[in-house]
């Protein structure tokens, strides 16, 4: 009985890692659809009726509004998840805050820098052209602090930003998820101030979700979900994010958006995933490598699908973008990998 009990622990143990891989390279191609919305590049951003608006509504605007609350959620699982079981110690959370440099803040420096030089150099060519849309591009100290501090050209890290300013403030959110009336009490006001004002400080609020489930009720991450009307709802509130962003209902989507990551966790309990390889496991040298490629690829397809005088063509422009992306965010991660595996080790946050 001790064997089977153990042997299923396990199973357990990796089916989660598995699906905690799977589920993030997931979440991270949905982002690259969010940023490969071509409707103003295409000039259909006020067609209600095209295939690419329907397609950009449903994809990048309803179910994509899913991947960041879902990442947000897994950091704080994995922030405040302690090897031993226990809810640990304010010395552990210093140890994992001063690991948090390496993963996320010398990374984050890093690509900012390197978008920096990116459209410096991009916008003093011939090619500036090309991005009709992009000012040119100073080097003054002012413009140096805005790029890597303040991420000015690298939009898509306000993610990583607010995650490294979440992580400064573990210490307060640990002392307040050692109570779990305050953690509720916390959870509601953060809840009731994402739906009111629909701003950022979601972020917040799915990071102390991710806490309160690593602390109060781990067995929703680690153990498998038996409940399949549990699993129907949680495949209903996917479902409805799609059509109430696609009707335009913003209060009843940002509400249903707040358990949207749990709902994704839960929808997917009975998939078998697969042995993740190598690329499937690099979503963060996914999500901060996209930016650039996918701006790019995105206005080459746009004017290309133009010429065609076709809605269809724009549409298909938009559903390929994001894979042309990943082809390419592949060969640079393997050639990177394979020639300077320390200098990919950095950029990937040593994952």
């Amino acid at each position: 009985m001790i064997l089977i009990l153990k042997a299923e622990m396990t199973h357990n143990k990796n089916n989660t890692y598995e699906k905690n891989i799977w589920l993030s390279f997931i979440m991270s191609i949905l982002v690259m659809y969010i940023h490969a919305n071509n409707l103003r590049n295409v000039g259909l951003l006020y067609s209600y009726k095209s295939i690419d608006w329907i397609l950009t509504r449903i994809i990048s605007d309803g179910i994509g509004s899913v991947a960041v609350p879902f990442f947000f959620m897994l950091s704080g699982v994995h922030f405040f998840t302690f090897h031993d079981g226990s809810k640990g110690s304010i010395e552990e959370i210093k140890n994992k805050m001063i690991k948090r440099i390496k993963t996320l803040v010398i990374p984050y420096v890093l690509w900012n820098l390197f978008c920096f030089l990116f459209y410096y150099v991009l916008t003093h060519t011939a090619a500036v052209r090309f991005m009709n849309d992009t000012s040119v591009v100073e080097l003054t100290a002012v413009n140096l602090f805005k790029a890597v501090i303040l991420h000015k050209n690298n939009f898509p890290f306000w993610y990583l930003q607010d995650l490294i300013l979440f992580i400064l403030f573990c210490p307060v959110i640990y002392a307040i998820l050692n109570h779990k009336w305050l953690s509720k009490l916390t959870l509601l006001l953060l809840a009731l101030l994402s739906v009111a004002i629909y701003s950022n400080i979601s972020g917040l609020f799915f990071f102390v979700m991710g806490g309160y489930i690593a602390f109060y009720h781990r067995e929703v991450i680690e153990k498998t979900c038996d409940n399949n009307i549990l699993k129907c709802l949680c495949v209903v509130i996917l479902l409805a994010l799609i059509v109430l962003k696609y009707m335009n209902l913003e209060l009843l989507f940002h509400v249903l958006l707040l358990v949207s990551p749990l709902a994704v966790w839960i929808a997917f309990e009975n998939f078998k995933f697969p042995r993740a390889k190598w690329f499937i496991k690099q979503s963060f040298f996914i999500y901060a490598c996209h930016v650039i490629p996918i701006t790019i690829i995105m206005k080459v397809i746009a004017k290309l699908s133009i010429k065609m005088k076709s809605d269809f063509a724009c549409a298909v422009a938009y559903l390929i973008t994001p894979w042309i992306t990943l082809f390419i965010i592949y060969i640079i991660a393997s050639l990177l990998n394979k020639f300077f595996p320390r200098i990919y080790k950095i950029l990937s946050g040593g994952r």
